[in-house]
């Protein structure tokens, strides 16, 4: 009876902490940790009381959505250890379903890309020079380093690679009524490199489930009026990757439709 008591005392607070106050998207965090145990199981991993962890993570969700910090320095000023949010540490469990109601996602994410993604969504950035998405072509508006250089990579012919980190810190823009072409495989960015270099329009290869590099940088061209043109491999993963650029950015698809398949199909029964 005393140990049910201190559980009901222990969501009691949770419920009325400042931080959730007024927040319906906390308010049903709690009810989902609660109701699946993750808390209980998370403390027993941690070896720490529940109450103890709980308030840590609230002192992490409470700092959400951030500005771009880094995961890490997140975790160290919060908790004092850089490596607390890291994935599969009980805390970083907890965060991160708090995450998936404050960005609206059905779930938590099952990988590490779509993770990452999450956590973007959310304004932390997990690792700002490892994340990043290929491009060819790009010739951005702008006088910034980032903007120069793009132009400079596009008139030599050649691809580049942007980190996550050079996104964060620059402002890109494409000319009024340019296209924006995606595609899925590097292979297709080589050929067209080969085939067409400097002439090639505006290209990004997002190299299967886009990175958060990739999303952050196509979402900034939609939001200024790019329209933005998409291909996959004709299979279930690029049918997947379609619906997503699909739906996230209003992506129209480009060389992939149903007769483009059917065409594809016959090309290949001929030959």
């Amino acid at each position: 009876d005393a140990a049910r008591e201190a559980r009901e005392r222990l969501w009691a607070r949770a419920a009325g902490h400042q931080l959730v106050a007024g927040r319906p998207e906390l308010a049903m965090w709690l009810d989902d940790i609660r109701a699946g145990g993750l808390l209980a199981r998370s403390a027993r991993r941690a070896k720490l009381d529940e109450a103890a962890l709980l308030e840590l993570a609230l002192q992490v969700v409470g700092r959400l959505p951030a500005q771009g910090t880094l995961l890490a320095v997140l975790a160290a000023e919060v908790v004092g250890d850089s490596h607390a949010l890291d994935p599969g540490r009980p805390l970083a469990t907890l965060v991160l379903r708090a995450a998936v109601h404050m960005a609206g996602w059905p779930k938590v994410p099952s990988t590490a890309t779509a993770r990452r993604r999450l956590w973007a969504e959310v304004g932390v950035l997990c690792d700002p020079l490892s994340v990043h998405v290929l491009v060819f072509g790009l010739r951005p508006a702008g006088t910034g380093p980032l903007a120069r250089n793009l132009r400079e990579w596009a008139d030599s012919g050649e691809p580049r690679r942007i980190t996550l980190r050079e996104l964060a810190g620059s402002t890109l823009a494409i000319a009024p009524g340019a296209n924006l072409f995606v595609c899925e495989n590097p292979a297709v960015v080589a050929a067209a490199a080969d085939h067409l270099g400097r002439r090639c329009a505006a290209l990004v290869c997002v190299e299967g489930i886009p990175s958060t590099a990739a999303l952050e940088l196509l979402s900034r061209f939609r939001d200024g009026g790019t329209p933005i043109r998409f291909h996959s491999d004709f299979d279930w993963a690029g049918v997947c990757i379609g619906n997503l650029l699909s739906e996230q950015l209003g992506a129209v698809p480009w060389r992939f439709t149903t007769s483009d398949y059917q065409a594809a199909l016959v090309n290949a029964s001929e030959a």
